[in-house]
């Protein structure tokens, strides 16, 4: 087939299948052994899934109607050649993957070839959702969408329930859960994601009555989400009962249905506590009513010596960060917290200030080197404003955009803090209160030993007041500073720059400019340093990162031509020559990232050569790191 792959590097998601294969050296993908080549569909069924028909959960990203073929997904590897569609169709996991986003006689089709293993059963809404956006949907493909297809899933669930490794419900019945765990016990299930969303007002919420008492015991659930209003059982009374032992990874949220009372939260304590192994626990609990964590868990506390990760997001009512205190773990986690959406000016600064100590305390628990704070993302809701602070051994550098280093932050972060806060456009308006919240905040971050900042692009006047003082408050020790891009702002609310636009932070606003500048008959050099390092933020920087990367222009600003070269560069231009001029010359200024294509190179040659020129004689050292991507890409 032409092809070549090195069978060394494939994914191996059941070690028992793959051959031990000890050489390194590549060959034609028609040698590959069975084994090996199942590991590479696996592969390509994580990035090519088979899109469902039953719900607009399943429709793809940034697609309104996906075709027939977009749907098929890695099924399509079938029709590559005979001995492929041999391996296919002996992949029994694969196949238990699909029968639930497949019609009526493909699913059939599928549950035979999935022989005995595990089934991911998706359970679509029932029929009411939406009903105009899923004809839609329905229309585009070649497949009919069954009037009786909820009804089909759900009785091959219950058919099947013992065989259940993933299942995801939102709006079941009393007689569905009655149905479906009607066993009491699930050895294969693995994943569980149980909603409460009730969108059809045929289909009322079951109440803990309806449903009687029901044990789920799961012994090797790994991940499960959960509403928070679910009808489970207060100790031994009526409703559902989890006993989920093996559990790492816990979410529990709100969707379309928030719990009214405390009540109703009872039940989050005893699951947290019964699962000792417990690596993340996410909670979102934006609930009007106040949660007294004291009276709901007593005083003792939650033994997780395995926790590496928190995430806390609600109101001020709920109160995280009480819950959080009584949390003793081995090694303390990484948190992340971030307020909903709906707040007034008084209670989002509040919930800074609360949620801001957790922070403060992580810097002076771990050795947490690097910060980020950007204004964030605005759209038609809300507004924010984020700080993150994580170590740079963890995750170095270089950092070119908030995706990659948000991305980064979760999966190799072992200690990290973060603390997001939301302005409701519908209370606040146009009004920008980020600047405030980062005054309140910094106080509190004095204690603190971070020597790199990482800045991106995306401000607003009174974010550009602010973030000076910030700097010269609580990160006087900050001796690198990274520019990145940001997330293209939806609505474009926020104007685009490129990521050196994150350089004007670094000037003192006008009217703090104008107190301290230095009189008119001095001219001591070392007067001049000695007043510009107490007035100026970041007076121990000493390198400067920027990227120059070309990046999808529907999400970044981007480089496409001359003037957005010049457009960067100017900006950069202007950074340097102000600390320059002020007496705080940069030592070390690095330019990372790559040219677009080696034409663009050639095309912009003349202009970067000056403007290399230009920056080099503002700074002791230029170090550029940009590389060309290959001609396949031009």
């Amino acid at each position: 087939m032409g092809s070549c792959i090195s069978s060394q590097n494939h994914l191996d998601p059941d070690e028992s299948l793959v051959s031990d294969i000890s050489t390194t050296e590549g060959g034609p993908i028609t040698r590959v052994p069975d084994d090996v080549l199942y590991s590479i569909f696996a592969f390509v069924a994580q990035i090519e899934p088979i899109r469902g028909i039953h719900d607009l959960s399943q429709q793809i990203p940034l697609l309104d109607n996906p075709s027939y073929s977009e749907c098929l997904g890695w099924m399509r590897l079938s029709a590559v050649c005979r001995r492929w569609r041999v391996v296919l169709v002996t992949s029994a996991p694969l196949w238990a993957d699909a029968v639930f986003y497949l019609p009526p006689e493909a699913a059939s089709l599928a549950l035979t070839r999935s022989g005995n293993a595990p089934l991911d059963m998706h359970i679509p809404y029932s029929e009411d959702l939406h009903s105009i956006l899923r004809s839609k949907m329905v229309s585009s493909k070649n497949w009919g969408l069954p009037h009786t297809h909820r009804v089909r899933l759900l009785s091959l669930a219950t058919t099947h329930a013992s065989r259940m490794r993933k299942l995801n419900a939102a709006d079941l019945t009393a007689q569905h859960y009655q149905d479906i765990f009607g066993s009491g016990s699930f050895n294969s299930l693995r994943v569980l994601v149980v909603r409460r969303s009730y969108y059809d007002d045929k289909t009322p919420a079951p109440t803990r009555d309806d449903i009687g008492r029901l044990h789920i015991s799961a012994p090797n659930v790994y991940r499960a989400y959960l509403s928070a209003a679910l009808p489970i059982a207060l100790g031994d009374g009526p409703g559902l009962s989890f006993s989920l032992p093996g559990l790492r990874d816990l979410s529990v949220s709100t969707t379309l249905s928030r719990p009214t009372s405390i009540e109703q939260l009872r039940w989050i304590p005893s699951l947290i506590r019964g699962a000792a192994g417990l690596l993340r626990l996410k909670l979102h609990l934006p609930v009007d009513f106040y949660v007294n964590w004291k009276e709901l868990c007593g005083d003792e506390t939650f033994h997780l010596p395995a926790l590496r990760a928190v995430e806390l997001s609600g109101s001020l009512n709920a109160h995280l960060d009480d819950l959080f205190k009584q949390i003793s773990t081995s090694i303390p986690p990484s948190v992340f917290s971030s307020s909903s959406g709906d707040m007034d000016r008084t209670n989002i600064l509040e919930f800074v200030r609360t949620y801001g100590h957790i922070v403060a305390q992580s810097l002076q628990t771990h050795p947490l080197d690097t910060i980020y704070i950007s204004r964030g993302t605005r759209n038609d809701f809300h507004a924010a404003f984020s700080v993150t602070a994580f170590s740079s051994k963890e995750v170095p550098g270089p950092y070119h955009s908030l995706e990659d280093l948000t991305q980064s932050i979760y999966s190799r972060a072992h200690h990290a803090a973060r603390l997001s806060a939301f302005f409701s456009w519908l209370i606040m308006g146009d009004e920008d209160r980020a600047g405030d919240a980062l005054s309140v905040l910094a106080p509190l971050l004095t204690q603190n030993s971070v020597k790199h900042l990482i800045l991106d692009e995306l401000s607003t006047t009174q974010w550009e007041a602010a973030v000076p003082g910030f700097m010269r408050s609580c990160l006087t020790k900050v001796t690198t500073l990274h520019c990145i891009d940001s997330r293209n702002p939806v609505g474009n609310q926020l104007d685009m720059y490129p990521c050196t636009a994150a350089l004007r932070r670094l000037k003192v606003p006008a009217e703090a400019e104008t107190q301290c500048q230095l009189p008119e008959h001095s001219s001591n050099d070392e007067n001049h340093r000695a007043i510009a390092t107490g007035s100026h933020p970041l007076s121990a920087l000493k390198t400067v990162v920027v990227s120059m990367i070309a990046k999808p222009e529907e999400k970044y600003w981007t480089i496409r031509g001359v003037a957005d070269v010049r457009e960067w560069w100017d900006e950069l231009i202007r950074g340097l020559t102000y600390r320059h001029e002020i007496g705080l010359r940069v030592h070390t200024l690095r330019i990372v990232g790559n040219w677009a294509s080696e034409k663009l190179n050639s095309r912009m040659a003349k202009l970067d050569a000056k403007m290399l020129v230009r920056a080099t004689a503002l700074v002791d050292e230029l170090v550029d790191e940009r590389s060309k991507l290959p001609a396949k890409d031009e």
